[in-house]
């Protein structure tokens, strides 16, 4: 048997020659592809990518320190239209920052579903009312709820998600405003915390190590800490058994759960195009395509 690999120096000419069977798979990661091969005679097998986005939320916010208020905002968010409108389908849901059913540990599409009446209960037991005559949220010691949304303008998709995100959160008694910056400008904000949460996204190595995102020494950005989380961070890369890595990440699990320094707005999906002639059942991941 002979295995040929060809170089196209142009990726819109694969598109052609799967077409007359030349090519037998090929492999895309942009997020309109459903668009590209919509009138092709091919077999398009989605897969999760490692390619997360997600909400940070700025704990230097007095308001945003209590997880009543970070679930509230995160229920106030539709994942569904985002990945629908957003990302063109090419998205699934996760319950947590981590890869789908990372370690063989089962995930569900979201631990907070889209729920505008519970968004304002949770408001309301963060001790959240409306006392203004406009309308707004504030609390016991007269502070005005508001947030700002941090995002990149120069990515489509995530100013179209954000737009998204507005719509929720308008629905509760929140001022809500969007800030779009260039890379530039996104990243300054970013590393100044000039924001109350910003739509972002990373490409996770595959040992999937998170401390860059969520342990304390690491000097995560949204300045969150919590030293048990940071220990347990520490443990899954000390070399531990497959089984006691699960374990710990199981206790991870639990506590993004209850603290939610940031929320999963979707996974990306990847996808393998395989051209009629390609036989056999195709299961790629991003690990081995």
């Amino acid at each position: 048997n002979k295995l040929n690999f060809q170089i196209i120096p142009e990726k819109r000419d694969a598109i052609n020659l799967m077409d007359v069977n030349n090519i037998s798979v090929t492999f895309s990661k942009e997020i309109d592809r459903d668009t590209i091969y919509s009138n092709k005679d091919v077999n398009v097998v989605n897969f999760p990518s490692n390619e997360l986005e997600l909400i940070g939320y700025n704990f230097r916010n007095p308001a945003l320190k209590d997880a009543r208020v970070r679930k509230a905002i995160a229920s106030a968010i539709d994942t569904e239209e985002i990945i629908e409108s957003a990302y063109y389908k090419n998205g699934i849901q996760n319950d947590n920052i981590y890869f789908p059913n990372f370690l063989g540990v089962s995930s569900t599409k979201s631990s907070l579903s889209f729920n505008i009446t519970k968004a304002k209960e949770l408001l309301k037991e963060a001790g959240y009312v409306d006392r203004n005559s406009d309308g707004y949220l504030e609390s016991a010691m007269n502070e005005r709820l508001t947030i700002n949304l941090l995002v990149n303008s120069e990515d489509q998709s995530r100013t179209a998600a954000a737009q998204i995100i507005k719509e929720g959160l308008d629905q509760l008694p929140i001022q809500t405003t969007i800030t779009s910056k260039d890379w530039n400008g996104y990243n300054s904000d970013l590393a100044a915390g000039n924001y109350d949460i910003y739509l972002g996204g990373y490409q996770i190595k595959e040992n999937y190590d998170l401390r860059f995102l969520l342990h304390t020494s690491y000097g995560n950005q949204i300045g969150y800490t919590n030293p048990v989380l940071d220990a347990l961070l520490d443990k899954m890369e000390s070399g531990i058994s497959q089984k006691d890595r699960q374990e710990t990440y199981k206790q991870i699990s639990n506590i993004l759960s209850t603290d939610l320094p940031y929320y999963c707005l979707l996974y990306k999906t990847y996808g393998a195009i395989a051209s009629p002639a390609l036989k056999g059942a195709i299961h790629p991941n991003f690990l081995n395509v």
